[in-house]
């Protein structure tokens, strides 16, 4: 939960397949989701804030046509917040910072849009291989993984951007929330899936350590899935809504 302006709001986490169904609006997902959450509601009632991550933005904006214009259209319009997600996130944890970068929402509130992030990133990306060329060794690291079983440290340790980041001691910065989801997700990728792991493994992985500081996480069925049964785990997890994108298509 997070307090704007003296208002407080849940929030909710949305995964880039989310943010898809959402601006297409496929089988009603759009009215569907807004109206379980009371965005279009007045008066006494839970108010609830969006919640995405700059990696979703980086797989959104390699979308183009229709497609991407139907994303802009419709979150433009809608106030975000983008969180930081791994390894950023962890020590934002322990040092009790806000872990959000920036919001974004309707041009005259908000300096800030989807289109403008898009914008940025594309400049970005034209100028620098950085993130794929990390996603692309992680990808390698994980699949060297898979054939020796690790426990959760090592999984944590042993993820390039940890070590490119950070310099401190292990055993603390593993005791963080977002480290634990973030290594329990990499291990059900790694060694509870027999699909292969790509770039859209490494970021829903990232992604999870942000679980944790959201009210509702809303996702693709796998993660959501891996999500809600790390609550027999951690005790933290159990105040975490988990739902699948699925959840608010057209039932008939």
């Amino acid at each position: 939960m997070i307090e704007i302006k003296g208002n407080k709001y849940k929030l909710v986490y949305l995964d880039t397949n989310a943010i898809s169904e959402i601006s297409k609006n496929y089988k009603n997902t759009f009215i569907n989701f807004f109206e379980y959450f009371n965005f279009f509601k007045k008066g006494d009632c839970d108010r609830y804030a969006l919640v995405t991550t700059v990696y979703n933005m980086h797989e959104l904006n390699k979308t183009r046509g229709e497609y991407k214009n139907k994303i802009i259209e419709k979150f433009d319009l809608i106030p975000v917040l983008l969180f930081e997600a791994f390894p950023q996130i962890v020590a934002t944890e322990l040092n009790n910072d806000d872990p959000i970068l920036f919001a974004t929402g309707s041009k005259t509130i908000m300096n800030n849009q989807f289109s403008t992030i898009f914008q940025q990133l594309t400049k970005i990306e034209e100028n620098s291989n950085n993130l794929k060329q990390n996603l692309d060794k992680e990808t390698n690291l994980w699949n060297k993984e898979r054939k020796n079983i690790s426990d959760l440290k090592s999984l944590f340790s042993s993820s390039y951007s940890f070590y490119d980041t950070h310099n401190s001691d292990y055993n603390l910065l593993l005791k963080s929330k977002s480290s634990k989801i973030f290594s329990y997700i990499k291990y059900h990728f790694i060694y509870e899936s027999s699909k292969p792991i790509n770039e859209n493994s490494i970021i829903d992985s990232y992604n999870s350590s942000i679980a944790p500081f959201v009210d509702v996480y809303v996702g693709e069925r796998t993660v959501t899935s891996w999500l809600e049964k790390s609550k027999d785990k951690y005790d933290f997890m159990t105040r975490v809504e988990c739902i699948k994108i699925s959840e608010f298509y057209d039932k008939i």
